[in-house]
């Protein structure tokens, strides 16, 4: 009798456990918009990427080596990520495609940033990279996306910079330093086609799925469900309803 009561006491116990472990399934609804990229083409066949730049000075290399770079990373990395987002690239599509074509990269100046020392402050140029190109979808007709990276920069206390400054570089100075914006580098390049080519794959996304709730919204409207188990939880699942069909039979 008292092993029959304790089971009548654990058995509602092990009733919540297994309720608790069959609600901690986690359920999530995803967009129908995201499910449909394998069927959006983004069409880069007539890019013809093109630069454009304030002047020479603006890279450790010479500019256009230096351009060649960024051009092979800037466009590898856009693939990729075009690709990662689910999008077809350069293949045929009857459902969406998104032309991009006559793309141009800005490299300027933006606006400056004043860093502080103790006694002093000095101005850092923002380098600002401007992706432009023509496209069929949207408002204007026109495709851009921007990534603004700050200039690297050296600094040497007057106090003891005799003789020590670079005569191939040109030296600035205030009341106590003297300093030199540095010009972008292979590692600055490579940040800044990474990034760039960041900002233009989610531009890209974003402006499809717009485009995709305004032609297709039957589709749109629509939501999948999906059921997402913890295979721990799956686990203990399992070893629950054991318990129980054990618990019924002593009983």
């Amino acid at each position: 009798m008292k092993f029959q009561y304790s089971l009548k006491i654990l058995l509602p116990f092990l009733l919540t456990v297994q309720t608790l472990l069959f609600e901690s399934c986690s359920t999530s609804y995803k967009s129908s918009v995201n499910t449909f990229n394998n069927k959006i083409n983004i069409n880069l066949s007539k890019h013809n990427l093109t630069y454009q730049f304030v002047h020479d000075s603006l890279f450790e290399k010479p500019v256009n080596k230096q351009i060649d770079t960024f051009d092979y990373l800037f466009l590898s990395q856009l693939y990729r990520k075009i690709k990662s987002r689910g999008f077809q690239l350069g293949q045929d599509s009857s459902f969406q495609i998104m032309n991009l074509e006559n793309c141009l990269i800005d490299f300027s100046y933006g606006q400056s940033k004043l860093v502080k020392f103790t006694h002093d402050s000095f101005y850092v140029n923002q380098f600002t990279s401007t992706l432009v190109c023509q496209t069929n979808i949207g408002s204007t007709k026109l495709f851009t996306a921007t990534y603004d990276e700050y200039q690297d920069y050296k600094i040497k206390p007057k106090s003891n910079a005799k003789n020590s400054l670079d005569p191939t570089k040109k030296w600035l100075e205030t009341n106590n330093y003297y300093y030199c914006l540095e010009p972008i580098s292979y590692n600055k390049a490579y940040l800044i086609a990474r990034n760039l080519s960041e900002r233009a794959a989610f531009k890209l996304d974003s402006i499809n799925e717009v485009n995709f709730i305004k032609n297709y919204p039957e589709l749109a409207d629509k939501s999948i469900k999906e059921k997402k188990i913890n295979p721990v939880v799956d686990f203990l699942q399992v070893l629950g309803v054991v318990t129980l069909l054990l618990v019924f039979n002593i009983l």
